[in-house]
């Protein structure tokens, strides 16, 4: 009677073997994808934090021209006013403040076009920040989804 059964131990044996080694290959694969996961979560955190410096960078530099503009303003004003108040001078003066108010010109329309590159730059930037915080929550959640089916096959060889 034992011979009858010594086969069936030797393929329960066998099956039982064969199981472990796959669950332990399984076990190998599954850490290597989550280390690589955890490893692609790590970078697109690293690339949203510099995004957020960049965008930072880019208001800063944006206060910056508007306190120039706002300073070339305080001094267009300043000159018309001095050139109201000389009489004496008036024709000299109307010619230096025609030149000036084409420079102001010249300055407020490149100001208003690096205004546009910012908003055009900043722009971009949210786009990245979408697309990047986008990717980091699929992989969150194909994380959580490693994370659960670990769980499942922890139970199911428990």
């Amino acid at each position: 009677m034992e011979k009858q059964f010594m086969p069936l131990l030797e393929e329960i044996r066998s099956l039982v073997k064969a199981n472990l080694e796959g669950q332990k290959a399984f076990e190998e694969r599954f850490d290597r994808r989550l280390t690589d996961l955890e490893t692609k979560v790590a970078e697109n955190t690293k690339i949203l934090f510099s995004t957020v410096k960049e965008i930072s960078k880019v208001k800063d530099e944006l206060i910056e021209i508007k306190n120039r503009l706002a300073a070339l303003e305080a001094r267009t004003g300043r000159l018309e006013a001095k050139v109201e108040q000389l009489d004496i001078r008036t024709g000299r003066l109307e010619t230096k403040v025609g030149q000036l108010d084409i420079r102001t010109g010249q300055l407020e329309t490149k100001v208003e076009q690096l205004g546009e590159k910012i908003t055009l730059g900043i722009r971009k930037n949210e786009i990245w920040f979408d697309l990047i915080a986008r990717e980091y929550g699929k992989l969150r959640l194909e994380l959580d989804v490693l994370k659960e089916e670990i769980t499942l096959s922890g139970v199911n060889t428990g």
